[in-house]
C-alpha cells in the first residue's frame, strides 16, 4: 500500500528512487544506444516498446503548482523515447547527466508555466556547470500522470527565458526560495523552501 503524507500526497521511499536511476541508465545502456543508432523514432518505438515507467518524482512542495489534484507525485516515460532523445536529439550528451533530472526536479532554480502545443505544462530549469542548464517539461496525460514532455541540455543561453509565467523562483540570498503570485490556482498561498535533506550527486564536466 502506498505511503502517504499528511495531507494524502505519495512518498516515494528510498528504494523507489534508487529504481528511477536504475531505469535510465538500464534503459540507455550502451547495448541499446547502440541498436538504436540511424533509427527513425518509429523503429526505435518499434523496437524497444514506449510503455510509461516512473523515472523521477516531483517534491510534493511544487505539486500545487500542476493546478490541479495530483495523487501521484511520479514522473513517468517511456524507453523508446528516452532512446529516442538521446540518439536522435542528445548525442553528445553523456547518458550519466540523465541521473540531473531528479537534481532538476527537487532543487530547480526557477519554475515556469507555458504552453505547449496548446497544452499547459511545467517547466523546471536548473543551471549546472558554466552556461549549461537543464529544463524539464511535465504535463498530465489522460492517465492523471505526470509525464516527462521535453528536456534540453548544454544550453549556451537559458531555455524560456522570455515564454511562460514564472512560477517560482530560488534566491541566492540564503538559499530562499520563493513563489510568484500568478492566475494559477494553488492549494496553497506559499511553498516553503525546501530543505536539502537529500544528497543528490550532480554530475557535472567540471572537475
Amino acid at each position: 500500500m502506498d505511503k502517504r503524507n499528511d495531507i494524502g500526497k505519495f512518498i516515494i521511499t528510498e528504494a523507489e528512487k534508487e529504481e528511477f536511476s536504475k531505469r535510465i541508465m538500464d534503459w540507455l545502456s550502451n547495448e541499446n544506444l547502440e541498436k538504436a543508432r540511424g533509427k527513425t523514432r518509429q523503429e526505435i518505438y518499434s523496437d524497444f516498446g514506449n510503455v510509461l515507467m516512473p523515472i523521477a518524482y516531483i517534491p510534493i512542495d511544487y505539486i500545487s503548482l500542476l493546478g490541479a489534484e495530483i495523487e501521484d507525485n511520479r514522473v513517468y516515460s517511456g524507453m523508446g523515447y528516452f532512446i529516442d532523445h538521446a540518439v536522435n536529439h542528445h548525442p553528445n550528451i553523456a547518458k550519466e547527466k540523465y541521473n540531473n533530472i531528479q537534481v532538476v526536479l527537487q532543487f530547480p532554480d526557477e519554475i515556469k508555466s507555458v504552453k505547449d502545443n496548446g497544452n499547459d505544462s511545467i517547466v523546471f530549469i536548473k543551471q549546472i556547470d558554466r552556461y549549461n542548464a537543464v529544463v524539464l517539461e511535465v504535463t498530465k496525460d489522460y492517465k492523471d500522470r505526470i509525464v516527462l514532455h521535453k528536456s534540453f541540455y548544454d544550453q549556451k543561453k537559458k531555455p524560456y527565458a522570455k515564454k511562460g509565467i514564472r512560477l517560482y523562483t530560488s534566491s541566492s540570498e540564503g538559499g530562499v526560495s520563493s513563489i510568484i503570485r500568478t492566475e494559477r490556482p494553488a492549494h496553497g498561498s506559499s511553498l516553503p523552501a525546501l530543505k536539502d535533506d537529500a544528497k543528490l550527486d550532480i554530475i557535472s564536466d567540471m572537475q
